[in-house]
């Protein structure tokens, strides 16, 4: 009975009113210091994922503005190849202008000899007598011969003044083919400053293709669980190296998902660095799970908003949830099944 009273009275502590006022004054500072640690860390923590927010809005705009640069870039070597085509074309008729030209000078020579000739064989001027007092004899006599003069050189005249017009033809045609050189020149000058300073950014313009698809295929990997990923370009010696490891195990051990998926990785990076109007993919999901392929091809959706210049085509025997892409306006294509397969 004495045990059973004594764990039902109450205990009394051994602390004073005035101790416990100060007890919880203390626990009263200690919190306010805590609340308000907490505030300045979650307004910190505020700031610094607002920072972040900032950072990835500058990157995408920045990664924006380098496909806009590309897509540039293709436009301007596409002018660059007509120009080229222009030129050689006008490098092909250059020859046959000179050679052309130098037969017109060669009939201007000659047609020049035989207007000398005819002003060589023209008659002299008549003297005028100063005898006033003339026979009508000789007045006709005089007549005569000047009559039989004009009859006889008639077609001399027609065919000098033929001469005449012919050298003043082919004189305006040399100088049209003279202006058409001149001008067929200046292009070819400016082509080749062009080209000479395109020639000397290649190295510019291929680093930053480089440094693009690098970190673009580092970044699809590690989504993946890739680690260790690279990309190195020898553009001299025309060779592409790529490395890949997941789980400190070489691309020689890897399944046939690993090695479809780093396949897709690539090829969706390098779309990222330059422009091709038509874009296919054949079987490369067969040997991928599931969860890989659905991820592969929203991913692959997702790449095609974005570069909305190109077409994407994909082919594949795997089954395909028509009322998913048809929601998405994406057109689905089944094609006959072989004969081999009904056999």
């Amino acid at each position: 009975r004495l045990d059973r009273l004594n764990s039902t009275m109450p205990t009394a502590y051994d602390y004073s009113l005035d101790e416990l006022q100060q007890k919880l004054k203390e626990c009263d500072v200690v919190y306010h210091a805590a609340t308000k640690n907490f505030e300045e860390a979650k307004e910190k923590m505020e700031l610094e994922h607002q920072r972040l927010e900032d950072v990835k809005r500058n990157l995408e705009n920045i990664e924006k503005k380098f496909d806009l640069k590309t897509n540039e870039s293709a436009i301007l070597t596409e002018k660059i190849n007509n120009e080229i085509a222009e030129r050689q074309q006008i490098q092909q008729q250059i020859p046959k202008f000179t050679k052309k030209c130098s037969q017109l000078d060669e009939d201007i020579a000659k047609y020049q000899e035989q207007l000398n000739e005819l002003n060589k064989n023209k008659p002299k001027k008549l003297k005028t007598s100063k005898t006033t007092d003339r026979s009508v004899r000789d007045i006709q006599q005089e007549l005569d011969v000047i009559n039989h003069f004009l009859i006889s050189n008639e077609d001399t005249i027609e065919k000098r003044q033929q001469i005449i017009d012919e050298f003043r033809a082919k004189r305006l045609a040399a100088q049209e083919f003279k202006k058409v050189y001149e001008r067929c020149f200046r292009q070819v000058q400016s082509l080749e400053k062009f080209v000479n300073k395109r020639k000397e950014r290649f190295g510019q313009i291929t680093d930053e293709h480089q440094y693009l698809l690098r970190h673009k295929f580092k970044d699809l990997m590690e989504k993946y669980r890739f680690d260790d990923c690279d990309i190195k370009i020898n553009h001299k010696k025309e060779e592409l190296e790529i490395s890949i490891k997941k789980n400190k195990r070489s691309a020689s051990s890897f399944s046939g998902g690993e090695r479809s998926i780093s396949t897709f990785c690539f090829l969706i990076a390098l779309w990222g660095s330059i422009y091709q109007p038509f874009r296919l993919l054949d079987e490369i999901d067969i040997y991928m799970d599931n969860e890989k392929r659905n991820s592969c091809l929203e991913h692959l959706y997702e790449n095609t908003q974005y570069y909305s210049s190109s077409q994407h085509v994909i082919f594949t025997p795997q089954a395909i949830d028509s009322a998913l892409w048809k929601r998405l306006n994406v057109p689905i294509f089944c094609m006959p099944t072989p004969k081999r397969s009904l056999e």
